[in-house]
């Protein structure tokens, strides 16, 4: 891969918000059982029932969404865990790598900047709670150190869209903020003053982002209730009070990235009728790392960047189609990888400019090649909305 370094400069227009039907994930506390919830009528509904590998392991308590959708879940044991993966379809779980280490998770979440997965350990054989990360490509495990000092319990943790680590503490009952950099230096602190009687982290709780809001929701096992958590102020507000009936969960995980990129439109073929692509990796939102990749171009040419403000289907000539309407006065040139048909690729890394929340721009690439009718071919769209 030819790989480049581009900054965007946008104009886009304000339109309104990607729909979001607001669904939740959790893990049922008392069965191994994966559960939805939705944040817009509070039903909940069952998934499935999923087992561990490991017989000597208690169930998977923690889970968290990726960027990409998957879910991943952390077993517990008291000699290893593992970490899996749950069928959003069916519930069942995966065993995708054993962690050979004693596990007992207390949080887990998903960093949207890095789309690395992270948990907070009970610390195995040392009383403080223990941050780790992992890579969700190659489960290859890190560990950033003991939180707090010896005193604090946290439960539940969720990362904002710039990559803020927040966990509940549960021996004060009030929301902190955490440096995963350095876990027990001044970067984590309470926030605000507590809870109160607002709301009851004791006996565990959980938090995820709900992208329907734009708000960090919390469940709490004593309250058996989701609150609304305010990560500037630490405070929190009722949302819903579960039934004595309904179930109870461990953990709770929304999407971790409170954008979209969604691909959308066909591109037509270059040189030997091969079709190039354009894909977007990682999360639309201000100051995350992202990258833009394009596949299948002709070898030794270069693709035009363009920008739009909607989705559109204008004909070009040669089955090709402009995707992107109207056009912004921003374009990137990005030379390809040399060789032959479709061994034109390029990898373009960038951190996401400080956008207002709500916009959303589309994008195509046009690459420059002789052989077809109209000089060149296209890809297919991406539509980003910024959150």
């Amino acid at each position: 891969m030819h790989r480049i370094q581009a900054a965007l400069v946008l104009s886009a227009l304000l339109v309104g918000p990607a729909l979001d039907a607001g669904t939740l994930y959790a893990s049922r506390s008392d069965a191994n059982e994966l559960w939805t919830i939705d944040t817009l009528t509070f039903q909940t509904q069952p998934v499935g029932s999923f087992t561990v590998v490991d017989p000597n392991e208690f169930g998977i308590p923690q889970i968290t969404r990726l960027g990409d959708g998957r879910v991943f879940g952390l077993s517990s044991g008291w000699f290893s865990g593992s970490l899996y993966e749950l069928n959003t379809a069916t519930g069942a779980a995966t065993e995708l790598s054993p962690l050979s280490m004693p596990v007992g998770p207390l949080a887990m979440a998903t960093d949207p900047t890095t789309g690395r997965a992270w948990w907070i350990n009970t610390g195995g054989f040392f009383p403080a709670p223990q941050l780790f990360e992992i890579d969700p490509q190659t489960f290859q495990v890190g560990i950033a150190g003991n939180i707090g000092s010896f005193t604090e319990w946290f439960s539940g943790m969720v990362f904002d869209a710039s990559g803020k680590l927040y966990a509940l503490e549960t021996t004060t009952n009030a929301l902190w903020e955490i440096d995963p950099t350095n876990p027990t230096g001044p970067g984590s602190h309470p926030i605000g003053i507590g809870f109160g009687a607002a709301m009851d982290t004791t006996g565990g709780a959980a938090l995820a982002y709900d992208g329907s809001t734009s708000t960090v929701i919390a469940y709490t096992q004593n309250d058996h209730a989701l609150f609304i958590v305010d990560l500037v102020t630490g405070s929190a507000q009722l949302l819903h009070q579960f039934q004595p009936s309904d179930p109870h969960f461990a953990s709770l995980t929304g999407d971790p990235c409170p954008g979209s990129a969604t691909s959308y439109g066909s591109g037509c073929a270059g040189s030997a009728g091969i079709v190039p692509e354009l894909v977007w990796s990682g999360c639309p939102s201000s100051g995350s790392f992202v990258e833009l990749s394009i596949r299948n171009g002709l070898g030794g040419s270069f693709a035009v960047l363009v920008f739009g403000a909607l989705q559109a289907n204008q004909p070009l000539g040669a089955r090709c189609s402009l995707l992107v309407a109207p056009l912004l006065p921003a374009t990137v040139t990005i030379p390809l990888s040399p060789g032959g048909p479709g061994q034109g690729n390029a990898n373009a890394g960038l951190a996401m400019p400080a956008l207002p929340p709500g916009i959303t721009f589309t994008m195509q690439a046009l690459i420059a090649d002789p052989a077809t009718g109209i000089g060149g071919s296209v890809t297919n769209g991406i539509e980003i909305f910024v959150q």
